[in-house]
């Protein structure tokens, strides 16, 4: 039997997008195209590779285990195919990145000029948003990414890790003393990341590997962090935020550190994220190879 794979490449799209439609809408092909080769690959293999309801489509056991054994066969024939034009053929097309608002507009942004001066050919489409959107089902070719990842069907690199520190105007600790354990936080107003809830804890580690957990009533809580620094700087309270993303409001003496010695626990994860099949795209490595000169100095 003769393997055809085109109809391999089009199971393995319905397989990661989970609908007909949105394979053939992205591989450019009639709906019924798509049907037609998906039925007579799985009579060839004499298996039921999907199960089809009227909602979505999903992989069998069988097709499972296909779809695993034929992804990694289709990355390896793109390398191969790439490798061979990448001599001379220079990364160009649209890429479409998607990266949370402060990182990509604080951190990334001013950087672009370096991309563009060196890669003329590429088109940027940049979203900003905080939430983890797929990248398959919204069509992103790379996403930038914070904490740990639960998207295991992704390839990732590890751009950096940054450890959040205790930061506060000058003029809010002059009017209401600086703190000089981790438990005196609990007199003083505490401005964190995350979900509205009356109390938490922060987690924090000094030089010595000394860990203490301190339960506060933040004032203030919001899931973008430029909100919790301009609230810092306009003296609201203390913040727990990352020194990178407030390095001008420290340089200009708007912040101070708050119990320098400590900082939060835990590691803050960045990585660049996109499809696996994506990893011999030249304009994808070229954009991950971009992010992580751009993140370098942030702590691994």
């Amino acid at each position: 039997m003769v393997m055809d794979l085109e109809s391999i490449r089009i199971f393995l799209r319905v397989a990661e997008r989970g609908s007909f439609t949105a394979a053939a809408t992205q591989l450019r092909l009639p709906l019924t195209s798509v049907s037609r080769r998906l039925k007579q690959l799985e009579d060839d293999l004499g298996v039921q590779l999907l199960y089809r309801t009227t909602r979505r489509v999903s992989v069998t056991d069988a097709g499972r285990d296909y779809y695993e054994r034929c992804i990694r066969a289709e990355e390896i024939l793109e390398e191969a195919d790439q490798t061979a034009r990448a001599v001379r053929i220079e990364p160009q097309g649209m890429l479409r990145v998607l990266m949370p608002y402060t990182l990509g507009l604080s951190v990334v942004e001013p950087r672009l000029g370096e991309f563009r001066r060196n890669y003329q050919k590429v088109q940027l489409a940049l979203t900003y948003d905080n939430y983890p959107l797929d990248l398959i089902e919204h069509g992103f070719d790379v996403a930038l990414r914070t904490g740990p990842l639960s998207d295991s069907g992704y390839s990732a690199r590890i751009l950096g890790r940054s450890r959040a520190h205790l930061a506060a105007s000058p003029a809010y600790l002059d009017r209401f003393g600086r703190p000089e354990r981790p438990e005196d936080l609990r007199d003083h107003a505490i401005m964190i990341m995350g979900a509205g809830t009356s109390l938490a804890t922060v987690r924090l580690l000094d030089e010595a590997s000394n860990v203490a957990e301190v339960v506060v009533k933040p004032i203030l809580m919001s899931n973008e962090v430029t909100t919790i620094i301009r609230q810092a700087v306009a003296g609201a309270g203390i913040a727990l935020i990352s020194p990178q993303l407030a390095a001008q409001h420290f340089a200009r003496g708007e912040l101070e550190a708050v119990l320098p010695q400590w900082q939060r626990a835990d590691d803050i994860e960045l990585n660049a994220l996109f499809p696996r099949r994506a990893t011999t795209d030249r304009k994808v490595r070229s954009f991950v190879d971009f992010l992580a000169e751009v993140f370098r100095d942030w702590r691994v």
